[in-house]
């Protein structure tokens, strides 16, 4: 519902302008595969799913275009990109090795050019560090807890 709801506000924002038209078709295809993605993950079709989320990505990156350019950003996302990745590849099934590096670069290329586009963007890249470092942090916590559970004795 919450990509439906951003769907039907897009379909009623209508423009004069050619530019502000494509825009908001392109924006209007993005959200249409985004939520077939959605759907077709509530019936475990993972790959296909993936599919339709990287047409969506196409679509944003479509509406973005590539100015301003600003490298740097997409050199960034790009390298962490590659690291987040060679992580855990060795663990993957056949099919989402072959897919991933696809769609991861889709994700980042999207990612790349919203943020070009943002003013402030290194504030917006610092801020999901951060979170991440928090997330990474709090999960001591869970650890904490699982080892307490496993190391209970009974008397």
């Amino acid at each position: 519902m919450p990509i439906l709801s951003l769907l039907l506000f897009v379909v009623i924002t209508s423009s004069e302008n050619f530019i502000v038209t494509q825009y908001r078709r392109r924006i209007t295809y993005g959200l249409v595969f985004s939520s077939m993605g959605d759907l077709l993950l509530n019936f475990d079709l993972f790959e296909a799913g993936m599919g339709a989320f990287g047409i969506a990505q196409v679509y944003y990156i479509l509406a973005f275009g590539l100015k301003p350019l600003k490298l740097w950003i997409g050199a960034t996302l790009y390298a962490l990109g590659f690291m987040a990745i060679s992580l855990f590849y060795g663990n993957l099934n056949t099919i989402i090795k072959l897919c991933l590096p696809f769609y991861a670069i889709l994700l980042l290329t999207m990612c790349w050019r919203s943020l070009a586009r943002i003013e402030g963007s290194h504030i917006y890249i610092m801020g999901t560090y951060y979170i991440a470092q928090l997330g990474i942090t709090l999960s001591i916590n869970d650890l904490q807890l699982r080892e307490s559970t496993t190391t209970k004795k009974t008397y």
